[in-house]
Parts: C-alpha cells; sequence; structure tokens
C-alpha cells in the first residue's frame, strides 16, 4: 500500500516493480547505475519509499530499453532474427514471445529439451534461450548437442542456479550469455540486445 507522507504519496519498492513491470533485480540494476537519486524516505525495515516522480523516471528507463532493442533489427524482413526458447514452464514462453515479437523478432518455444533439439534441427535460430533445469534433457546437455549440430550457435542459459554443477557442464561447451531467474522483459530486451551489439562486433571483426 502506498504511503502517505506529508500530503505526498511514496510507493515501496515491490509496488514500484509491479507498477513498471520491472524485477526486483533490474531495478536494483539501475540503482547502481544512476537511474534515481538518494531517496529521501525508507520504510522502517530501511527499504527506500519512491516518488510518482521516481516512477515516471523508472518508466522511461524501460522505454529507453525497448527503444534500444528495436533498433538493433534489420532492415530487410528476411533477416529478422529468429529466437528459440526452451523451458518446460509455460509461462515463461509466452513472456518471450510477447517481449520480443512486439518488437519484430520471431520467436518459437519447445516445453521440453527434446522437441527444442527437433527444433533446433530443422531451422536456424540467431539465438537460443535454454532452461538450465528440465526434465529428462537438461539444459547443459542440450546444449552439447546443439553446439554439436551448429557450432557457431548463440545460446543464453536461463537458470536460477547459476553456481550449480550443471552449469558447469554448460560451460565446458564454450561461451554464452546468462540469464538469472527471476527476469522480466526489460532483461529479456537487455540480453537480446547484448546478443545483437555483440554479432555486430563480430561482423565488424571479420571484415
Amino acid at each position: 500500500m502506498p504511503v502517505q507522507i506529508d500530503n505526498q504519496t511514496y510507493y515501496r519498492t515491490a509496488e514500484v516493480c509491479r507498477m513498471v513491470g520491472i524485477s526486483r533485480s533490474t531495478f536494483f540494476r539501475w540503482l547502481k547505475d544512476g537511474v534515481l537519486g538518494e531517496a529521501e524516505y525508507r520504510d522502517r525495515r530501511g527499504w527506500r519509499l519512491l516518488t510518482e516522480d521516481d516512477v515516471a523516471k523508472l518508466k522511461a528507463e524501460s522505454s529507453k530499453v525497448a527503444i534500444s532493442s528495436s533498433q538493433v533489427l534489420p532492415k530487410r524482413k528476411e533477416m529478422v532474427p529468429h529466437i528459440l526458447v526452451v523451458d518446460d514452464d509455460p509461462f515463461i514462453g509466452q513472456l518471450f514471445k510477447d517481449s520480443l515479437e512486439k518488437h519484430g523478432y520471431q520467436v518459437a518455444t519447445a516445453l521440453s529439451g527434446k522437441d527444442g533439439l527437433e527444433l533446433a534441427a530443422k531451422k536456424h535460430f540467431d539465438l537460443i534461450f535454454l532452461d538450465l533445469v528440465m526434465p529428462e534433457l537438461d539444459g547443459a546437455e542440450l546444449f552439447r548437442r546443439i553446439k554439436e549440430m551448429n557450432h557457431g550457435a548463440r545460446v543464453a542459459i536461463i537458470t536460477g542456479y547459476p553456481n550449480s554443477d550443471l552449469m558447469a557442464k554448460a560451460m565446458e561447451q564454450g561461451p554464452f550469455l546468462v540469464m538469472k531467474k527471476p527476469f522480466d522483459i526489460v532483461d529479456i530486451l537487455e540480453t537480446v540486445r547484448r546478443f545483437a551489439v555483440g554479432s555486430r562486433r563480430s561482423e565488424r571483426d571479420e571484415e
């Protein structure tokens, strides 16, 4: 619930994250980057209280990320990046589709490692997101099999266990991006932007 201090409305961190549509990890990353100044008030637990102006600044930052991500899209329709998301949680796949397709990306989803492997075998994907922990065929093993089919495949690992044995196994297959759970739309767009910028740098280095 909002807090009233001297006829001014203040919001707690969790409320602001819901209002802006970002995760706490994104919120704290933006604080570290200086998007917001020092808080005038804090609650009893020491959490900062935020104003309507703070909320507006965070929404503007979210819009900047969306615009930045849309600007990395290629000009020609046939060059639109194709992205594959393999996660046994259907909500995750839908979040990726909702986040990326409105910015012009084409997104395919799979609910198991087996289905993801079949899709990767049939079609080229510019970027593949793999959940690390899945039944039957985990993300690390799926990563290995995808690299066998396409050594140059670009992969991002989705995980809530960055220090696990599975992550160590995945690292044996080569470099990849990491998306730590929980994440939000902003995290997805920023990861795709990092991939696109990195790809352009690689292309320039090869010229």
